[in-house]
């Protein structure tokens, strides 16, 4: 019995780290087939203030999946170019994946669903769905039905993703602000 134990989890660890590698291999696609100029990317893990998650999550009606999501950071010419979050909202009952790059003013140049694993719903993946909230920021209105069309059959998808980009598009703020500040002491 410990040895069924043991190969089952084994192969979870593996199954866990092939999900998490194409997880990093889309969104390094999703990041150079964007910036197609000569980039450079690295990413780290960003853990969201307790206050500011708080303030945030009352603000879009929706919580943070987990404490902390991963920032890619896009570089040119060693100069921060852009950032990248990954994040996870609920659907109907499963995580959704997705990623949302900005530039360095905070507006969204693109979102793109990185893993969907609903069996309905998979219409917010549609790249002509998503492109809505390109030139969004922090001050823009994501009101679904009316700022953000409404997708027949994935309802639940189109709030959840609709406030987890907006969840984003103000902890982005936040994140930007930490790179001015490293920038004007440099000086």
């Amino acid at each position: 019995m410990k040895s069924f134990v043991s190969i089952v989890l084994i192969v979870f660890i593996q199954c866990v780290q092939v999900i998490a590698n194409e997880i990093k291999e889309n969104c390094e696609k999703v990041i150079r087939e964007y910036f197609v100029e000569d980039i450079e990317y690295s990413f780290y893990e960003f853990e969201v203030p307790v206050d500011l998650k708080a303030e945030i999550e009352r603000e879009c009606s929706q919580r943070f999946f987990n404490d902390r999501f991963v920032v890619w950071e896009i570089l040119k010419n060693d100069t921060v170019h852009a950032l990248g979050l990954l994040d996870n909202v609920y659907g109907k009952s499963l995580p959704i994946t997705f990623m949302t790059l900005f530039d360095k003013s905070g507006f969204i140049l693109k979102s793109e669903i990185i893993k969907y694993r609903e069996t309905y719903g998979g219409g917010v993946a549609n790249e002509l769905w998503m492109s809505q909230f390109n030139g969004y920021n922090d001050s823009s209105s994501y009101i679904v039905g009316e700022d953000i069309q409404i997708i027949s059959g994935a309802t639940i998808s189109s709030y959840s993703v609709t406030r987890g980009i907006r969840k984003l598009s103000l902890i982005v703020k936040h994140i930007l602000s930490r790179y001015e500040n490293r920038t004007s002491s440099s000086r």
